[in-house]
């Protein structure tokens, strides 16, 4: 079986997703420490023809504050969200199809910024037809401790998976040596995809429903 370990992001670009479509389980990382780079509660949308940063407001969180523990301060963002949303792509082809989905994350009634983030992973992964399975890294594997490539190599042996899928720019972050002394072979994916905007932004315009 090959795994995945990612962030969980809000609305990721569509390379997370080309990543996401390339395995059989993606672990969500929600026990790794937030920073100031993280996007579990960013995404980038496009807002009359430029790019815009779109952010949930959260408590301010130190970065000893694992994901799963960043919390939600407003509710006002949910509407404000929609309502972009809708002004730009009112009038896309695919906003009958997509926009109830986007609605359905956007309101689950959580205050939890990871947990909406990866259940807007969730579904648009549904709805681009993947079978991709999901799971929570503080719930499947909570406690593990050390370096995050151990970590990794942890999780593969409890997911009884020896192929570990990641992003191509994390070549220098994990010694594929090290990996295969464990038993682990590591792919790294290379994106054509030239990332501006959110997948929204590909779901309503591009060809992809039949």
């Amino acid at each position: 079986m090959k795994i995945t370990v990612l962030q969980p992001n809000f609305f990721p670009f569509k390379s997370y997703f080309e990543v996401v479509g390339n395995v059989e389980k993606v672990i969500f990382a929600d026990d790794s420490f937030y920073n100031s780079k993280s996007w579990v509660n960013k995404t980038i949308i496009k807002r009359d023809d430029k790019r815009f940063v779109f952010k949930i407001p959260i408590v301010a969180a130190s970065e000893s504050e694992p994901l799963s523990g960043i919390t939600i301060v407003s509710k006002n963002w949910r509407r404000n969200f929609l309502r972009m949303i809708g002004s730009q792509y009112g009038q896309s082809k695919n906003f009958d199809k997509v926009f109830p989905v986007i609605r359905e994350v956007v309101l689950l009634p959580t205050d939890s910024a990871s947990m909406i983030s990866a259940y807007s992973v969730f579904r648009i992964s549904e709805l681009l037809g993947y079978k991709t399975k999901f799971s929570l890294s503080s719930v499947d594997h909570k406690g593990l401790t050390g370096p995050f490539k151990n970590k990794i190599i942890k999780i593969c042996e409890r997911e009884q998976s020896n192929q570990f899928h990641t992003f191509a720019m994390y070549k220098g972050t994990f010694n594929s040596h090290f990996f295969i002394r464990n038993n682990v072979n590591v792919s790294y994916y290379s994106s054509y995809t030239e990332d501006k905007y959110s997948v929204i932004n590909h779901l309503m315009n591009d060809e992809i429903f039949s």
